[in-house]
């Protein structure tokens, strides 16, 4: 298949800031190449006058045999493919090339970056080697993010979801598609392919690496075909207290390793560790860190109020329902209010659900520090600014610090947060509510919140470290006479 833009024409270069980004990514990836076994290739793409063009794509590496079963979905205007990208007889640089020029044959026809998108004048690439939230207990991928050109994808929404739902195979949106492909949130300005490559070691945090009657058990999982050697499993002992007691790490020799099924195997080792202790852990690879997360001892819980807490929502269960499951979302939004309130309560807040059934054009809570400070918080399944949530937020705030300075309290600081399910990278309005003195917490931030609970939390901290993130010093220094 020719290309008007680029037929008679060798592919140039790409611009040298995105070949070094492309280079580095290369260059992290072989670190682990030889655990990925089982790459994936999914992909959205429309129908065009010169075959498919790539909407949205994902070239997964995963460790072990995790590959996507196999997938072709066709429509007269958008298809979907889930495929082994060992069948199509091609790595990941060579398929990244491929969409470029001339495209590459799948099940369902020619892919290749979209006419409009101009790949061979329009490319930008994004490296993100560590996580969003450096918190988080899940194994973050290292991910290359390639974006060229745009497209109207977005004025045709409708079309694709008619051609989706009258299928032989029926789904009910493009987002239910690209769900079950695995890709990243839908982009519906360019055309975008992530490639991502699981991370090869990662602390354990299965049901072996507990605290017991003073000794901790630690262990580090690490890919079978990567060299072991090169491994390091770190750690630091928080007291009660919140403050390190002993901080150290050890290496590949110093561990005892066992098999965990075919493709991982696991070094671990016992420390002894004061009683109510807990303990975070790192796992690293050729000096790069991977990989986080806390040890605990369930009989001697260090967060007392998480462990009030536990007493009638067991593990969080009702609390991780309350803040991550949509269906519950969709039955009654304030769920969500509940989750929030009840991990501002575990953080050392004292919370007011504002739940009074006569209580009119109220906040969905107020989170209370022990100094004082408080935090107005609005909660939404959705944007942010929906409904013109963010000016409704204000107002609210500053009706409180009038009546704060009426009442002879101005030294008291008012936070107005806003609270959603989205992840951050979904977001559009984030920088205008910054702007504005307004926090806002994601579906990441709600995350790390759950998990870190089970360490004592200081309140007052945590409320001056979000309002130095919306303030800036000058303000801060220099505050308005």
């Amino acid at each position: 298949m020719t290309d008007p833009f680029t037929e008679g024409l060798e592919m140039p270069p790409l611009p040298p800031h995105e070949q070094q980004k492309l280079d580095e990514f290369s260059l992290l990836y072989a670190t682990g190449a030889d655990a990925y076994k089982h790459t994936n290739f999914s992909f959205i793409a429309i129908n065009g006058s010169d075959g498919l063009e790539l909407a949205q794509g994902h070239i997964y590496h995963p460790v072990g045999n995790q590959s996507l079963p196999e997938l072709t979905v066709r429509t007269p205007s958008i298809c979907g493919c889930s495929i082994p990208l060992s069948k199509l007889g091609i790595d990941y640089l060579s398929l990244v090339t491929a969409l470029r020029g001339d495209g590459i044959e799948t099940p369902i026809g020619c892919l290749r970056f979209g006419r409009y998108a101009q790949p061979h004048s329009s490319f930008s690439t994004y490296l993100e080697k560590f996580p969003p939230n450096f918190y988080t207990p899940i194994v973050h991928p290292l991910r290359l993010s390639i974006s060229t050109g745009s497209h109207v994808f977005q004025n045709r929404l409708t079309e694709f979801q008619s051609d989706l739902r009258s299928g032989a195979m029926p789904y009910d949106s493009i987002v239910e598609l690209a769900g079950e492909l695995h890709l990243y949130p839908l982009r519906w300005d360019v055309c975008s392919l992530d490639v991502t490559a699981e991370g090869v070691v990662a602390v354990d945090l299965g049901p072996r690496a507990r605290i017991q009657n003073g000794v901790a058990h630690l262990a580090i999982r690490v890919a079978k075909d990567v060299d072991r050697t090169q491994a390091r499993l770190g750690y630091r002992v928080q007291a009660p207290d919140a403050k390190a007691t002993e901080r150290g790490a050890f290496n590949s020799s110093e561990l005892t390793w066992s098999d965990d099924g075919e493709y991982v195997t696991v070094g671990s080792v016992d420390i002894e560790v004061p009683k109510g202790s807990v303990i975070q852990g790192f796992a690293s690879y050729k000096g790069r860190w991977m990989h986080q997360g806390w040890i605990t001892d369930p009989d001697n819980a260090a967060n007392v109020r998480r462990s009030m807490h536990e007493v009638f929502d067991p593990e969080l269960e009702g609390t991780k329902k309350s803040l991550f499951d949509a269906k519950s979302h969709k039955q009654d939004a304030r769920v969500l209010e509940a989750g929030v309130g009840n991990l501002m309560f575990m953080y050392g807040f004292a919370v007011n659900p504002l739940s009074s059934h006569f209580t009119t054009d109220a906040a969905d809570l107020l989170a209370v520090s022990p100094n004082g400070n408080i935090a107005v918080i609005e909660c939404t399944t959705g944007a942010i600014n929906n409904n013109g949530k963010l000016s409704k937020l204000l107002a609210r705030a500053v009706a409180l610090l009038e009546k704060l300075k009426q009442t002879g309290n101005p030294h008291l600081k008012v936070l107005p947060v806003v609270v959603t399910t989205m992840k951050r990278e979904a977001l559009t309005d984030e920088e205008i509510a910054s702007s504005k003195g307004i926090y806002v917490a994601t579906y990441e931030d709600l995350e790390r919140l759950a998990n870190e609970s089970i360490i004592p939390r200081n309140a007052d901290q945590a409320f001056e470290s979000l309002w130095s993130l919306v303030h800036p010093p000058q303000e801060q220094l220099f505050p308005p006479q």
